[in-house]
């Protein structure tokens, strides 16, 4: 198929009816069409770039794929952009795939990535996606940014306040496979700084530090004990919580498995975030019951 008639394969369903059908069945459709133009490579990419212009649509989210499977240098810019731009705004979900994409790139987009971070971070100013693009590549230039920002945390407390996330800059340390990155943990840890969910991850970095595999299996056990749990429990917990609803008009509910996940994305919850959300807070997603049928807190 020429590469004209794949982008009007990827836009088939940017339309009212296309709105109303659920991710898992949109991504269905479309997954050999995201394959069959990655396969062309640089054929395709610059309908690909101007697509993600366009946040609100499927054929953005789904050129986000095919940009990670294609990997090409030219899409950095597009994609710090394409961060920058909805982070913040309401298509905020798609920048985990726009992070993926910059992850798939590596190293040519570390540059990039670094003086745009550099620049934010003089303005006070912290996008976790636009980080976490940045901190999940293994690169000797990423591991001393950030040990030289979490060097800075610790040495002027006052000019981090309010705006960074010592939590989320520290996650992806492992990554970079430096244990010199455990004694710097260590002093952020005992910095007497940290809420306790930031003491709770800088611990859980530490340990990924130190031994990769033993912690990569702690959680493996972890995450399918805790999903057993869940599985088990989860009929028994919504009938009595449902039950007791008129008594109590706002209760907290873990999420279920099979509803549609928090973060928007369309798909069940057993399918998106949920070993995601047991592996940072160790527990499913809490959201609150109503008389209503309540929202999402």
């Amino acid at each position: 198929m020429e590469p004209a008639e794949l982008i009007k394969q990827l836009e088939q369903f940017d339309n009212k009816h296309g709105y109303r059908l659920e991710y898992e069945e949109v991504e269905s459709r479309l997954e050999p069409i995201v394959k069959e133009i990655a396969s062309k490579g640089e054929g395709c990419i610059n309908q690909l770039h101007e697509l993600i212009t366009f946040e609100e649509t499927w054929s953005c989210s789904f050129a986000l794929k095919a940009l990670k499977e294609i990997k090409s240098e030219s899409s950095i810019p597009q994609l710090i952009e394409f961060l920058k731009r909805n982070e913040e705004g309401d298509h905020w979900e798609s920048c985990e795939d726009a992070m993926f994409a910059l992850h798939a790139i590596g190293k040519p987009a570390v540059k990039p990535l670094l003086s745009e971070l550099t620049s934010l971070f003089a303005h006070k100013a912290y996008l976790i996606y636009l980080v976490g693009a940045l901190t999940e590549i293994k690169d000797d230039e990423v591991y001393r940014f950030m040990a030289d920002t979490c060097e800075d945390f610790l040495q002027h407390p006052a000019k981090y306040h309010d705006w960074f996330d010592i939590k989320s800059f520290c996650y992806a340390f492992d990554k970079q496979e430096n244990k010199d990155a455990v004694g710097l943990l260590q002093r952020i840890l005992s910095s007497g700084r940290l809420s306790k969910d930031e003491k709770i991850e800088i611990k859980d970095t530490i340990k990924a530090v130190e031994d990769p595999e033993g912690y990569k299996k702690e959680m493996e056990i972890n995450v399918e004990k805790l999903r057993k749990e869940l599985e088990e429990s989860e009929d028994d917990e919504l009938e009595s919580e449902e039950s007791e609803s008129e008594e109590f008009p706002a209760k907290l509910r873990k999420l279920g498995r099979n509803e549609l996940c928090h973060c928007g994305s369309g798909k069940k919850y057993k399918k998106c975030c949920l070993d995601k959300d047991i592996q940072e807070t160790g527990n499913p997603k809490k959201v609150e019951v109503a008389g209503d049928g309540g929202e999402e807190t």
